[in-house]
């Protein structure tokens, strides 16, 4: 019963004791918050020239993002931003090669955890101008491709055309997991740099992020080498 008595009484102070040192360190830091955030996406695949082939007139395509971020200070400038959502990419390409000449859009979906170190300057009582650096990676989770064109050699062309669902990993045997986006590498990573403004518990971000990972899947295939590229806004509130 003493042992029992004196550890609550240990215990106590040592809770005092840090309780005093975080309220010392909230009053020089803000405290942890995380934000719900939505918005859109601008993205493109990088356009790579393969041997044999062409991958040529990639253009931009819409897609979504929604998610959480946490907010951890280290200073009264300085924090860390981390958090897990949920990101629509993809590309409008066109690839030309001997065989085939076929139109995709394949729009992924990918789990994505952000990190950044942002720096964060007081504007007035209200405002806050921020900018941060850092990096992603991504797991893909769905999406679906639509494509067509002309398929075979000369002579013995034939139309294709489908809405796939993006299948991540290893190639299957059909035209579209092996010839088009509807096949994909399951990870994608890269980096990435935000810029925003918060006005009381609302949030304003730009952010572009550059891939590093090949997207395509497939020895053969003009897509094996090309990477996310995306510019994205979000809207958030924080709690």
């Amino acid at each position: 019963m003493k042992k029992f008595i004196l550890f609550l009484l240990v215990s106590m102070v040592v809770s005092s004791g840090v309780i005093a040192q975080s309220k010392a360190k909230t009053k020089q830091t803000e405290p942890f918050s995380f934000m719900i955030a939505v918005g859109s996406n601008w993205s493109i695949f990088t356009n790579p020239q393969s041997a044999g082939s062409s991958f040529t007139q990639a253009k931009q395509v819409s897609g979504f993002n929604i998610g959480l971020t946490g907010n951890w200070p280290l200073s009264k400038t300085i924090s860390v931003q981390a958090g897990l959502r949920f990101s629509q990419k993809g590309s409008r390409v066109y690839a030309d090669t001997p065989y085939y000449h076929v139109y995709s859009t394949p729009r992924p979906v990918y789990l994505e955890i952000p990190v950044h170190f942002v720096y964060t300057y007081q504007a007035s009582k209200n405002v806050r101008l921020y900018a941060g650096i850092g990096g992603y990676v991504a797991k893909g989770m769905g999406g679906k491709n639509s494509y067509s064109g002309i398929a075979g050699s000369l002579g013995s062309e034939s139309l294709v055309s489908g809405n796939e669902k993006i299948i991540y990993g290893n190639p299957g045997n059909s035209y579209a997991q092996v010839q088009t986006f509807s096949n994909m590498r399951s990870f994608d990573y890269g980096a990435s740099g935000i810029i925003g403004v918060e006005y009381w518990k609302f949030d304003f971000t730009l952010g572009y992020q550059e891939g590093l990972y090949p997207v395509g899947y497939g020895a053969n295939v003009p897509n094996k080498d090309s990477k996310n590229r995306v510019a994205n806004f979000t809207l958030g509130f924080h709690f």
